[in-house]
């Protein structure tokens, strides 16, 4: 018997060709990926696309063989599933731009779908309905919206369906795109022997040692380049290194208890080897630094999973870290960028301060080693310190200034929250250490989740021209100073000439040069434009935070409720298939005033019910879904009019583009 693990490379036109099926078994957990999951590896893909990149790789799987073209998935359903949604999504233009497209046969094989979920029947006739085969019946509404192994896959396709409209629309060529989801998105399917004990396997896996990540390879290069002072700059590295909770924690661990004492909060700022003394026992007890290994070897120990990672191992280093600290100065937080971003950004700042040209590849996490590729081969040992100084400073203000994901006590889940700091010392503590404590939601919060959750997420270009702002500014900054700052930055990314992309204005920005902006008149057409689903996700998010700044009963239980959150589901207000007739024309049904960004779920929940009844729904909610609809159904019930009518969506429209104008021409720098 052979009990090798056979490997190979699959894309989409692969499986077609080698007519291969997938089994997900029936121990395997629901489909659980929300359509922030599936817009960012789309958005990633698309990137990848226009940047005319050979492959894009998205992970890996594992199976074991069924017969000569089955395999079961043990390991990597999610993306797998992903892939077969998007086919199955191409099916809308069948007839039209996608006609005769090979992507249209992913889908399905043999009459039935190519992707078969054991005992759960559900999903069966919903995927082979879906693909027009014949045999398998549309699940009822409730059944979409209720059944757990079924309620994403349905929100996860009308997602897709929903961004496939979006790009016909643009002047992306959408047969182009297909053609490279097709052929150029790849992935490595593991096919694991016959007969192998699974049990075992997973034992093996989760316990087989050290499983290198790109991160570690890339610290492994950097240090050999590091002969005097190596411990200091690897405990700064790994301070910065820990995104999962507070800088200041870490290096409390880190520097010795006489230093550590005398520190204020602000002299964290920057790296001083002279008052931080760093404590070597502390070190020698973590992990064994990657030395003595060549890098042929660490390569033949990476393990790198894009879209399926365990935080385990992080939320055991916080617990540690935190040990002596009271309860009450306990924040478990969540970092909205991975530490890989964090350096290519703190890469991105080091050649501003240098005189340097900007990163050539795409900034993206799975990028790292090709962008630090250059640093790595051609830097001097007081390079590379310099460069680890920075990347302290980056620290310090990105967790001084940003937003961290922290729980909501309230609702139990999570929520982008700012934080205060405050320096205690308890007799019995050996060291003082600095309390966190939530602040009162704020424009900067507000304005950050904006930019977080919009535009290409992996890269957050906004971040290098903040960063270095707050490095470079007087230590005495506030935060209404910052808020300016940041609203600086947002409305000249957002207002940048179609020909400058948003890397190019980004880096613009940390140099200081005016960046060809468009002036508002341009927008404002835009705006007034009928592109219904397809308007930017950006705009409705804006206006959000424009209509937050400016509302007026703040002390209100429903708009202290109120958070800007992920969402990517345009949906409009006067349903597009009123179920009781009534009819809008063309023109105002798409029109921005008819529109509002919402969540899956919520988008849902209105579907296609009359104007009357979406507003009841509303009013009953704890919150306010969004502050546009808000806005929206003030004027309808103003108007005492029993439908949504043209005047009010025009009425709205305009209220609303004004204050978007009022914001824009109001900003120091805009046109």
């Amino acid at each position: 018997m052979n009990h090798a693990v056979n490997t190979e490379l699959l894309c989409l036109k692969h499986v077609v060709d080698a007519s291969y099926q997938f089994v997900i078994p029936s121990y395997q957990r629901p489909y659980v990926w929300s359509s922030i999951h599936i817009e960012d590896l789309l958005n990633d893909i698309e990137e990848a696309f226009k940047n005319d990149e050979p492959h894009y790789f998205i992970g890996t799987t594992l199976s074991s063989k069924k017969d000569i073209s089955t395999y079961e998935l043990i390991d990597g359903q999610q993306r797998t599933t992903t892939l077969m949604l998007f086919a199955l999504a191409c099916h809308d233009y069948k007839d039209s731009v996608l006609k005769g497209h090979p992507i249209l046969k992913v889908s399905t094989y043999a009459k039935k779908p190519r992707l078969h979920f054991e005992i759960r029947e559900r999903i069966e006739s919903y995927l082979g309905s879906q693909a027009g085969l014949d045999g398998f019946g549309q699940p009822s509404q409730d059944q979409l919206a209720e059944d757990a192994y079924l309620k994403h896959i349905h929100a996860g396709l009308e997602y897709i369906k929903q961004r496939l409209h979006k790009i016909s629309q643009s002047e992306l060529d959408l047969r182009e795109f297909i053609d490279y989801i097709f052929e150029n998105v790849r992935w490595i399917n593991n096919i694991i022997p016959e007969k192998t004990d699974l049990n075992k396997l997973f034992s093996s896996m989760n316990t087989s040692g050290i499983q290198l990540e790109p991160v570690d390879i890339l610290k492994s290069k950097i240090f050999k380049k590091i002969t005097k002072n190596k411990q200091r700059y690897e405990a700064i590295w790994d301070a910065c290194q820990n995104m999962n909770t507070y800088f200041e924690r870490v290096l409390r661990k880190k520097i010795e208890a006489s230093s550590w004492n005398k520190l204020s909060y602000e002299h964290l700022n920057q790296y001083h080897a002279e008052s931080m003394v760093f404590e070597v026992e502390y070190e020698s007890s973590k992990k064994p630094f990657l030395q003595g290994l060549s890098i042929q070897e660490i390569d033949g120990k990476r393990n790198i999973s894009n879209y399926e990672n365990d935080s385990e191992q992080e939320t055991e280093h916080e617990d540690q870290i935190e040990a002596d600290i009271p309860e009450e100065g306990k924040n478990h937080c969540r970092s909205f960028i991975s530490f890989e971003l964090l350096l290519i950004h703190a890469l991105r700042i080091y050649k501003v301060l240098n005189d340097e040209d900007d990163i050539e590849e795409r900034l993206i996490a799975s990028n790292l080693q090709k962008i630090f590729k250059h640093f790595v081969n051609q830097a001097i040992e007081k390079e590379v310190k310099d460069f680890l100084d920075v990347l302290w400073q980056v620290r310090y203000q990105f967790d001084t200034w940003c937003v961290k994901w922290l729980e909501n006590e309230d609702s139990g889940g999570e929520e982008l929250r700012l934080t205060s700091i405050n320096r205690q010392k308890k007799k019995e503590a050996k060291k003082a250490y600095f309390n966190r404590t939530k602040k009162e939601h704020s424009a900067l919060e507000l304005l950050q989740s904006v930019r977080i959750f919009t535009g290409e997420r992996s890269a957050q270009y906004w971040l290098t021209p903040f960063l270095i702002g707050l490095i470079n500014a007087d230590s005495s900054l506030d935060q209404d100073d910052v808020v300016e700052w940041l609203e600086k930055i947002d409305n000249d990314l957002s207002l940048a000439v179609d020909d400058i992309t948003q890397k190019v204005a980004s880096y613009q920005l940390c140099l200081e040069d005016e960046i060809g902006t468009k002036d508002w008149q341009e927008l404002q057409d835009y705006l007034e434009s009928q592109k219904g689903t397809s308007f930017e996700h950006y705009w409705f998010q804006k206006l959000e935070y424009v209509l937050w700044k400016n509302y007026g009963r703040r002390t209100e239980k429903k708009f202290r409720n109120y958070r800007i959150t992920a969402k990517n589901s345009v949906e409009h207000v006067h349903p597009q298939n009123e179920r009781f007739g009534a009819v809008l024309t063309e023109s105002y049904l798409h029109a921005f005033g008819n529109l509002v960004l919402l969540s899956p779920g919520q988008n849902s929940e209105y579907s296609n019910k009359p104007v009357t009844v979406k507003l009841a729904e509303f009013e009953r909610k704890p919150s306010y879904d969004s502050l546009k609809l808000k806005y929206l159904f003030d004027t309808f019930k103003k108007s005492e009019s029993k439908n949504l009518t043209k005047s009010v969506i025009q009425m709205h429209q305009d209220r609303m583009i004004e204050l978007l104008k009022m914001h824009y021409c109001g900003v120091e720098g805009n046109k």
